[in-house]
């Protein structure tokens, strides 16, 4: 009789266990398991051809890059930061209702609801409300035409083989203003090569220059003008100074890569080769009180010196 008993009880479990598997894989097929953290997606435009990515002049491709409780919209000339106020996941969309980040307020175009569907099984193409985007991984799969006659590209024109531009940066500290040096190489074939930058720092009271810093990004890939949202203040070691994050890479499905700068007690900015998230993620969460850092839904907190993971 004992062994009966046991021989169901085994059974049962066998059979809860296949139940919750179908109900798992049910729910891939269904499209509960869709989740774009870490994604940038790239507009599409349908031309007599096939699909490209299409720079219009004086502007960037259009695209959306989607965070953990935030997405970047960047429009070609303008671009925004929003908050994710709200997220439903349907069969096969994920709708994302979206407020500034700056000031929370409900934006007055189609930003408010952003609905993203998958158009294959592979999420190569997807429809972000009404227009087709493709993901980062397989950008490299479509041709990029360029607008021409562009004011840049005419063709009359001596050729111009470096661009160089500038953007400051006063609202990102309170104490420090930012100012960003690009040059970019437009018949460089090689993306790590294409780009470099300074990072100019000066005290915002008398704007006089504190460090100055040679940064060569490994991949800006689809930038062909200066970004100016790719820095950000904070205190990421704890310490009571504020350190600099800049973008070191545009990443894959994993988002894009940081290389972090911290500030010492002589205002200069060194890059910690021994900092535990260094050429990684941007953290979604700091608490300064508690001493954690948040990427996603991964806690770690700093402990004699020592970063370690809390959840």
């Amino acid at each position: 009789m004992k062994k009966k008993i046991i021989c169901i009880l085994i059974l049962m479990i066998v059979s809860c266990k296949e139940n919750n598997k179908i109900d798992i894989e049910k729910n891939i097929e269904e499209g509960y398991a869709l989740d774009f953290k870490g994604h940038t997606f790239f507009k599409v435009t349908e031309t007599d051809s096939g699909k490209v990515l299409y720079k219009p002049c004086g502007a960037n491709i259009e695209k959306y890059i989607i965070y953990d409780d935030s997405i970047f919209h960047n429009l070609g000339q303008e671009h925004y930061m929003f908050k994710i106020s709200s997220k439903e996941t349907l069969k096969n969309q994920i709708n994302i209702k979206l407020i500034y980040k700056n000031n929370l307020e409900v934006p007055q175009t189609a930003d408010s609801l952003v609905k993203i569907t998958p158009l294959d099984k592979t999420h190569k193409y997807l429809k972000i409300n009404k227009d087709i985007f493709i993901d980062s991984v397989f950008a490299n799969t479509l041709p990029i035409i360029n607008e021409l006659p562009c004011d840049e590209d005419c063709y009359d024109c001596p050729k111009q083989e470096t661009i160089k531009e500038e953007c400051s940066l006063n609202n990102l500290s309170k104490k420090l203003n930012f100012k960003l040096l690009t040059e970019y190489d437009k018949l460089n074939d090689d993306d790590a090569k294409k780009w470099k930058a300074n990072i100019i720092i000066m005290l915002k009271d008398n704007n006089s220059v504190i460090d100055n810093i040679e940064f060569i990004p490994n991949s800006w890939a689809f930038f062909s003008n200066i970004q100016c949202d790719i820095i950000s203040v904070s205190d990421y070691n704890f310490d009571g100074l504020e350190d600099f994050t800049i973008m070191l890479d545009v990443g894959g499905n994993s988002g894009p890569i940081f290389s972090y700068f911290f500030q010492n007690k002589n205002n200069k900015f060194i890059k910690d080769q021994t900092f535990k998230f260094q050429d990684g993620s941007l953290p979604n969460k700091i608490d300064a009180e508690n001493k954690t850092l948040t990427f996603g839904s991964i806690i770690f907190q700093l402990k004699d010196n020592n970063w370690q993971q809390i959840n």
